[in-house]
């Protein structure tokens, strides 16, 4: 069968795109930089387009490009450039997403066979720009990134990412809830893990950092939220990304309450327990599930996330919560 033009343009920039990454990996490892420029990211879309083909061998063929050209340094960069790019079709962003997440996977942390093959400096490169395009990302693309983002937390926060949570931090100011939900999703998936690790003083440290950065605006977020579901209780588009926010608010408190009680959520614990109440009471038809949709609307499942909270503190902390849960008149 005889190839398209567009088929034959692509394999040309392909070519050179591996053909570019081989070379390179025959110079000293401080001298193989695959740059940011307009052929590259040619080819690199391509190579991307091609993973989305029907066809087996071209998908086959596209991913073995890929996948030689993933160490190389400045590749991830190039990478999270390519996605960042407004102009490039949804579907290859997307797939530029997969491809960032999963060579994260890969290569972040090393394996049985040794350390991370990426440099260093590539690392540093791409920690400081994972939140912003993050947050910045259509909502496909931001899944992905979202997902390196926590594997890459996993390997580094807080020891070799301390820049990490004041970046975010900083930006649960933001008038966008969308932004304070992206935020809280990365919250979130770095927490949860504490639900789930034995006590040790290296844990109890990085409980500790968190705490002492995070709690305070933790809690004039969950009380910001509170005061703004009165006046949207008609609205349901923005009435939804509050309750998304709480709901994410409440397994954030789940997962730094898990190991022992921080004494900032016992001594605010009536400002919780008032604002877990308020939850529990409201009702908003808005909010319910559809007929036809079987799975809980967004005000269930912020319900259902209050009652664990409660149920932990009742189980784990009856002593310290005992007067103040029975002064919410929780009726437990």
């Amino acid at each position: 069968l005889q190839r398209s033009p567009l088929w034959c343009n692509a394999s040309v920039l392909v070519g050179t795109f591996l053909g570019n990454c081989i070379a390179r990996c025959a110079l000293p490892a401080t001298q193989v930089i695959m740059e940011i420029n307009d052929q590259n990211l040619a080819a690199l879309s391509s190579s991307l387009e091609q993973t989305l083909s029907p066809d087996p061998h071209t998908r086959k063929q596209a991913e073995g490009f890929l996948r030689n050209a993933e160490l190389q340094a400045g590749f991830l960069q190039l990478v999270l450039h390519l996605i960042a790019t407004e102009s490039v079709q949804p579907p290859i962003r997307t797939a530029g997403a997969v491809l960032f997440k999963n060579t994260v996977k890969r290569h972040w942390a090393g394996d049985e066979d040794g350390p991370s093959k990426l440099l260093e400096s590539d690392k540093e490169q791409v920690k400081g720009a994972l939140v912003n395009l993050m947050l910045s990302c259509p909502p496909l693309v931001r899944r992905q990134i979202s997902e390196a983002l926590s594997i890459v937390a996993e390997c580094d926060f807080p020891a070799k990412w301390p820049t990490l949570l004041p970046e975010l931090i900083q930006r649960l100011g933001s008038n966008d809830l969308s932004t304070i939900i992206g935020v809280l999703e990365t919250a979130h998936s770095i927490f949860k893990s504490y639900r789930h690790q034995f006590k040790s003083d290296t844990l109890y440290i990085e409980i500790k950092f968190v705490l002492d950065s995070f709690q305070s605006p933790m809690l004039e977020l969950f009380k910001a939220l509170l005061q703004q579901i009165d006046p949207n209780g008609g609205n349901k588009d923005v009435l939804t990304l509050v309750f998304e926010a709480l709901l994410l608010l409440c397994r954030i408190f789940y997962s730094l309450n898990w190991q022992d009680l921080p004494e900032f959520f016992e001594d605010h614990m009536k400002e919780y327990m008032d604002g877990f109440l308020m939850l529990l009471r409201y009702e908003n038809q808005l909010l319910l599930t559809d007929d036809d949709d079987t799975d809980p609307g967004c005000l269930i499942r912020v319900k259902a996330a209050v009652c664990e909270n409660i149920n932990l503190y009742e189980e784990k902390y009856e002593e310290e919560c005992q007067v103040r849960v029975a002064s919410a008149n929780l009726g437990r």
